[in-house]
């Protein structure tokens, strides 16, 4: 019986130890993330100034938030995963966060942001070890998301995708007007009107790949989906983004050809946008809970 008693103290002592450790763990990772997001105030207001000043990078101050919404979905799993101690993370954690204030004080935005993701990733390391691989890395790595592509990557993508929903649209225009003339590049010509209407750049979509981009990511790392299934969610979000963009282009069209323009443009527009983008979310959370027992029968025929 006391050999009995002396094995139940000495396992409750070895797991007060072990929540000790944990917790004392992740009072030093958020202490240290504390330091780290201080020293990139500066990164953070230029990313807030590059959110701002193009339309198309609006969605993306969402990042951080839903960052921290997984991480808040996650608390659980962080706190029972089992501290080590690495010195050689430490030693690359001031070398990373170092390169980032080096990179901030030159101003460059896209460096010192990955900079910052970088660091991030080594303090979980160093703070808690491998052990925390699965639960933090891809929250972390979702952060890369919020920032925006360069301008050029995106004036060629955009004049792509004018001239792609210009070619698919015309497809549709003998079904949906019979006053359809012909199509000139980006330019549609209808009879009785003397103007052409044009597959614009904010109707290119290229705003709706980034948010969709966003989203699919969000549900791929929030639902812990593996490399296979989060390759499908991505590229169902793409082409969801192309369905509901062409969609909202072909009704644009039949507004204005009906003589309901005003309905195409300002806080109508706005609104339709808005309805696009709550679809696209109820249609990739619906896929992502499809291709989540998909993905675990894979790993576990992988077994």
């Amino acid at each position: 019986m006391q050999k009995l008693y002396s094995q139940f103290v000495c396992s409750a002592t070895t797991v007060n130890r072990t929540r000790n450790n944990t917790y004392s763990g992740c009072q030093m990772l958020i202490g240290l993330l504390v330091l780290i997001c201080l020293l990139a105030v500066p990164m953070l207001n230029g990313l807030w100034q590059l959110w701002n000043s193009d339309k198309n990078f609006n969605g993306l101050m969402l990042v951080p938030c839903l960052c921290c919404l997984i991480l808040f979905g996650s608390r659980s799993v962080i706190v029972s995963v089992r501290p080590q101690s690495y010195s050689l993370f430490w030693f690359i954690l001031a070398i990373s966060v170092t390169l980032m204030l080096l990179s901030s004080s030159e101003g460059y935005v896209g460096l010192t942001s990955v900079l910052f993701v970088a660091s991030l990733v080594v303090l979980s390391f160093a703070a808690l070890g491998t052990n925390a691989v699965k639960t933090l890395l891809g929250p972390l790595l979702f952060l890369l998301l919020m920032i925006p592509p360069l301008h050029r990557l995106i004036g060629v993508i955009t004049t792509c995708l004018q001239g792609f929903f210009s070619f698919v649209a015309e497809l549709f225009m003998p079904v949906l007007s019979r006053n359809f003339l012909v199509r000139q590049g980006i330019a549609f010509w209808f009879a009785g009107m003397d103007y052409s209407m044009i597959v614009a750049p904010e109707c290119s979509g290229i705003r709706s790949l980034l948010d969709f981009k966003v989203i699919a990511s969000f549900f791929a790392v929030f639902d812990r989906h593996n490399l296979q299934t989060t390759f499908f969610l991505l590229i169902g979000g793409v082409i969801v983004a192309l369905i509901l963009n062409l969609a909202r282009i072909l009704v644009a069209m039949q507004l204005k050809l009906h003589g309901l323009e005003d309905y195409s443009m300002g806080g109508w527009h706005g609104f339709l946008g808005i309805a696009v983008f709550l679809i696209s979310c109820a249609t990739l959370s619906k896929l992502s809970r499809f291709l989540k027992p998909v993905g675990s029968a894979c790993k576990g025929e992988g077994k």
